[in-house]
């Protein structure tokens, strides 16, 4: 089932001043807007990023995305073939942040969770609410979504630091710099709550969109769904090594995360900075 189609030319953004000063991260777009193959072309070789103020190629944004599960605590991780990285990692549900909403990120990562995470249970989906308004049904041409939704409640950062855009703070999230790509990340942390009610057959799917070679169309479909990744965390919220699925309503351990890499968030820092494209799980010790 096709769920959605678009060209891959729609999107557009800009690069990223940065100034960083003191505990605080000053964030501005500069530059012209530039389309998604000009932004490959420059993550893969992206400009020097050193000292207290840079361009940075664009930004990115994330979800720290929580999950209480029959009492447990789980991270939502999606599993991603990185095509222009040579790998294949667990990493955050993540976006590029398109042109119209870099003044404001978090809408950005809200409109990423609504088209890449499924909350699938008795044949419907279950929408999302943040802040009292509802995530957008993206799919709801195609498929049915129940009226009550579970909720998107906004979590502390764990390693907070003040980030501004164009002088406006932006709450909720921490800040990192990623040299491989030259990029600017910006990572939210939410809890996500079901609904207070029997869901016995509950599924978490993750979608991701695909060029058709022949059309040359980004599109979704229902068929290549693949489960999410849940990641136990420990009292610290840090991952403790065990990787699990659910799938109508039953957790089971995830089979091939032993082959797998944790995505650069993952990865030891800098400061700021973040120098590695990927993180091997033997070689993962939780940053504190």
């Amino acid at each position: 089932m096709l769920l959605s189609q678009h060209p891959p030319d729609a999107f557009r953004t800009r690069n990223i001043q940065v100034e960083l000063e003191g505990s605080a991260v000053h964030l501005s777009a500069c530059g012209p807007p530039f389309d998604f193959t000009d932004l490959l072309q420059q993550r893969s070789n992206p400009p020097p990023q050193e000292g207290s103020a840079f361009t940075a190629t664009h930004l990115g944004v994330s979800g720290f995305i929580r999950l209480r599960w029959q009492e447990l605590r789980f991270l939502l991780l999606v599993r991603q073939q990185r095509a222009d990285r040579g790998d294949r990692v667990l990493k955050l549900p993540s976006g590029y942040v398109d042109l119209d909403l870099l003044a404001t990120p978090a809408l950005a990562l809200e409109q990423e969770i609504s088209q890449e995470l499924l909350l699938h249970s008795e044949q419907e989906l279950w929408p999302i609410e943040r802040n009292g308004s509802e995530l957008q049904r993206v799919y709801q041409a195609q498929l049915s979504y129940h009226p009550e939704c579970a909720q998107l409640a906004t979590a502390t950062p764990f390693r907070s630091r003040e980030v501004y855009w164009e002088g406006e703070p932006l709450t909720e999230c921490e800040c990192y710099l990623h040299r491989p790509t030259g990029s600017v990340q910006l990572v939210y942390h939410w809890d996500l709550e079901l609904p207070d009610r029997p869901m016995s057959d509950l599924s978490l799917w993750q979608l991701e969109e695909r060029i058709n070679p022949r059309s040359g169309l980004l599109e979704t479909l229902w068929e290549e769904r693949e489960p999410l990744w849940l990641a136990a965390l420990n009292d610290y919220n840090l991952i403790d090594g065990g990787f699990y699925q659910l799938r109508d309503g039953l957790l089971l351990p995830a089979e091939g995360s032993a082959e797998l890499q944790l995505s650069e968030y993952f990865a030891p820092r800098q400061g700021l900075w973040v120098n590695a494209g990927n993180q091997p799980l033997r070689e993962y010790h939780p940053y504190c």
